[in-house]
């Protein structure tokens, strides 16, 4: 008995497939969700089971039905591990979403199928998947991650001129959407090659829009021209009349701008001769149009016809919107003419439309709440009913001021939020470029640093040469000019090498990284003048040296500063014997101060403000490059020192540092 109903239940399940698989063949949608139910509710599982849920989404998707088709999606995992069914029922729900314009949970789902196709090596699937991600980046205003995800495509070896043509023209669009047009145009025009080459008609046009609104955006009137002929032939040869008259309606616009009304109306002409297989809206359009370009031409007579063919088209469809502004045109038409009355009558007509445009908008308010259901009056009627007129009027009038006012807190929301979409992406763009600038800045930065680096070394080698052959001449027996010459070149040569020197050295403290340790200021001051400072003479140094807590710095650095900033008030100083320079340092747990204080000549203030620039003079009488205080400005930026400069001018200069302890 048991294994007559395992049987009889095998024979119903091949007889529920076998109808089903008839069913799906002929696209039989709703018959063939029947029959895999039937199968879920038998038990059947597993992988045959899963692909069948694949094909029932699919079901639902054409019958219009996207929660039960996402939902049937969701449940293929429970019956298969199988990456490519998995990344076909992820892939199918993102397409879902991404129709509905819900980007972030169609990036959530072709992420997953993405991932389940690179699993099961289904290259075709994952470059539909990846493209698919790229263009919701696109559309969200995130061009970086679009331009990344579309170049990789772009440079894949494995995929057809086809697709890589469709991820070229999308590049295009995104550097479009940020303003980067001369990268548009370059992508746009390399997509289109690529379609007339396969004879793709058909995206050739889409490309050529947008190729036509690049060169609008760059001001080129004559390449937009050239662009939208060249699709006019090509929507022609498609025997696509709405493609025709759109391209040729373009192509008036361009000469309408260029002021060649003759050119313009001409086209526009063209356009109407598509009229028969046009919308009835756009048809309105090429009317209109042709209408406006008649008036502006001074051809009265076939302006008027153009309005009455518009208005009459308008008034068979039913187009409200149209015959308002058609009014209004026709109004405005006849005022610049004097021809007063016939205005005011096409005006006055213009009015009543949009007065009962405004009364339909209402009355469809007032359905969407629910509130046409409402008796107008504000309680029924009874025979001891004592209200006035004056309460029932008062009642009408505020009724119809909330009404109004509904309205119009409507229209102000939809403007406040179409304002802030404008500058959100506004704002996105900004982003981009901002980021974008930034990044080559960076990068000229760091050539320019190698440059520099580099170039000082390289010219270092010759000027050593100099100074050796320098060196052995001042050996040989020479006169007293000759001796002065050779001090001077001499002289020159130590100055150059000291500024290709010190331009190292800016690259190389630029680059150093930190290496904090505890400072012994008594340590660095011994260094200081046993090797930097030794020799010098007529300036009294003065050191002031208190420790009250252990400072951490880097070492480098701190003798950085204090030798450049000694160096400078020793270069400075007036040459009287009153000449010093007082370096003070006080330390304790939270930092350190170091004051360096000398009488010497002092800044002049036009150039105190920018003492710590590259190449700047504190004085007429430097005989430096300008470099030491900018090597002090580094090395302070370095170990996050805050600088204070007092200084005026023959009065001396006082330098503050304020050193955070980095331990």
């Amino acid at each position: 008995m048991v294994l007559l109903c395992s049987v009889s239940a095998l024979a119903q399940s091949n007889t529920l497939q076998e109808r089903a698989e008839e069913a799906w063949q002929v696209g039989d949608h709703l018959r063939f969700v029947e029959m895999v139910d039937s199968l879920e509710t038998k038990g059947f599982h597993g992988e045959e089971m899963a692909a069948y849920l694949l094909k029932k989404g699919k079901s639902f998707m054409h019958l219009d039905k996207p929660v039960r088709a996402i939902q049937t999606f969701n449940s293929v995992p429970y019956h298969t591990t199988d990456p490519e069914l998995l990344g076909e029922s992820s892939y199918y729900a993102g397409e879902i979403y991404f129709g509905q314009n819900s980007y972030t949970k169609a990036l959530e789902y072709y992420a997953s199928s993405l991932q389940y196709f690179e699993e099961a090596d289904n290259h075709d699937e994952a470059v539909n998947a990846r493209f698919k991600t790229a263009i919701i980046h696109s559309r969200s205003g995130e061009a970086e991650m679009a331009e990344t995800l579309l170049k990789m495509l772009i440079d894949d070896p494995s995929i057809d001129d086809m697709r890589r043509a469709v991820a070229i023209e999308e590049l295009g669009v995104v550097y479009f959407n940020i303003a980067e047009f001369d990268s548009s145009r370059k992508y746009l025009e390399a997509a289109n090659e690529i379609y007339v080459s396969y004879d793709m008609d058909d995206e050739r046009l889409e490309n050529y829009e947008w190729l036509m609104r690049t060169y609008q955006a760059e001001q080129d009137n004559a390449g937009a021209r050239a662009v939208a002929a060249e699709a006019v032939e090509v929507a022609e040869n498609l025997d696509s009349p709405n493609q025709s008259a759109f391209f040729l309606q373009r192509l008036a616009d361009l000469f309408k701008r260029n002021r060649d009304i003759r050119q313009a109306i001409i086209y526009q002409e063209k356009a109407a001769e598509f009229m028969g297989g046009l919308s009835a809206a756009d048809a309105i359009e090429v009317h209109f149009r042709l209408a406006d370009l008649y008036a502006i031409g001074n051809r009265d007579a076939d302006a008027l016809l153009a309005f009455h063919d518009a208005e009459g088209l308008a008034v068979i469809e039913n187009e409200v919107f149209w015959q308002e502004r058609i009014a209004r045109r026709k109004a405005e038409f006849f005022q610049k003419r004097n021809r007063f009355e016939e205005a005011y009558v096409a005006l006055a007509f213009a009015d009543s439309i949009s007065l009962f445009n405004h009364k339909a908008e209402i009355s469809a308010l007032k359905r969407a709440s629910g509130s046409s259901k409402f008796n107008p009056e504000p309680y029924a009627r009874v025979e001891t009913d004592t209200r006035t007129q004056h309460e029932e009027s008062r009642f009408a009038r505020m009724r119809n001021i909330i009404i109004i006012g509904l309205v119009f807190f409507t229209i102000v929301i939809f403007l406040l939020l179409r304002e802030f979409s404008q500058k959100r992406k506004l704002s996105k763009v900004l982003e981009w470029k901002v980021y974008k600038r930034t990044r080559e800045l960076r990068k000229a930065n760091k050539e320019l640093n190698t440059y520099i680096y580099k170039s000082s070394h390289d010219l270092r080698t010759p000027l050593t040469s100099i100074k050796s052959l320098l060196r052995l001449l001042e050996k040989e027996e020479h006169n007293a000019s000759t001796k002065k010459y050779l001090g001077l070149i001499a002289s020159c040569s130590d100055q150059m090498d000291d500024i290709l020197v010190n331009l190292s050295r800016a690259v190389d403290y630029k680059k150093v990284d930190i290496k904090v340790e505890q400072i012994d200021f008594n340590k660095l001051k011994y260094q200081l003048q046993e090797k930097e400072l030794v020799g010098v003479q007529g300036i009294r140094m003065l050191w002031d040296i208190e420790e009250n807590g252990a400072f951490f710095s880097d070492f480098k650095l701190m003798k950085v500063i204090l030798q450049q900033t000694i160096q400078n008030a020793i270069s400075y100083r007036k040459g009287t014997p009153e000449d010093y320079c007082k370096i003070s340092i006080v330390t304790d747990s939270d930092g350190a101060k170091l004051q360096i204080e000398d009488n010497g000549l002092g800044i002049a203030e036009k150039v105190r403000d920018k003492v710590f620039d590259m190449f700047v003079k504190g004085t007429h009488k430097s005989t430096g490059a300008g470099l030491g205080l900018y090597l002090v400005k580094i090395a302070s930026e370095k170990i996050r020192a805050k600088i204070h400069l007092d200084s005026e001018e023959n009065q001396g200069c006082t330098v503050v540092f304020d050193l955070p302890n980095l331990n």
